[in-house]
């Protein structure tokens, strides 16, 4: 293999991690979108009797995603409430009080895994393919 094959090989190669990182970041977005919109349907107490009854609607519509992209990392996640102090942060009390009776955010994230992972997955597939 001469330069020139050896140079279109990185070439190509830098190309693809290029699109899979896209993808995984599209992917991620789509994902997280669904578990936040899966936590405010399936953790209503009153509708389901699992998570928290949100009287004011405050805490269900903190609920947001976060995805990141830092070289080929991409991290995402999901979280609530507003504020740093534990008196302000309602959402910490509602999620680790109580034993986690009334937790939505860790047993909806536990619940979309597979989901998330099966997303990210079709998105790179369909790059790669």
């Amino acid at each position: 293999m001469g330069l020139q094959g050896k140079e279109a090989l990185l070439q190509n190669i830098a190309e693809t991690d290029r699109k899979t990182n896209i993808a995984t970041y599209i992917g991620m977005e789509r994902a997280l979108d669904e578990v936040v919109d899966y936590t405010k349907t399936e953790f209503s107490r009153p509708a389901t009797g699992r998570g928290f009854t949100d009287r004011t609607t405050n805490l269900r519509n903190s609920l947001a995603k976060t995805v990141d992209a830092k070289g080929t990392k991409i991290v995402g996640y999901v979280h609530a409430g507003w504020g740093s102090n534990p008196d302000e942060n309602y959402a910490q009390w509602v999620e680790l009080g109580n034993d986690g009776k009334y937790a939505y955010l860790f047993p909806a994230c536990t619940e979309k895994a597979q989901f998330v992972a099966d997303t990210i997955a079709e998105m790179v597939k369909e790059v790669l393919s």
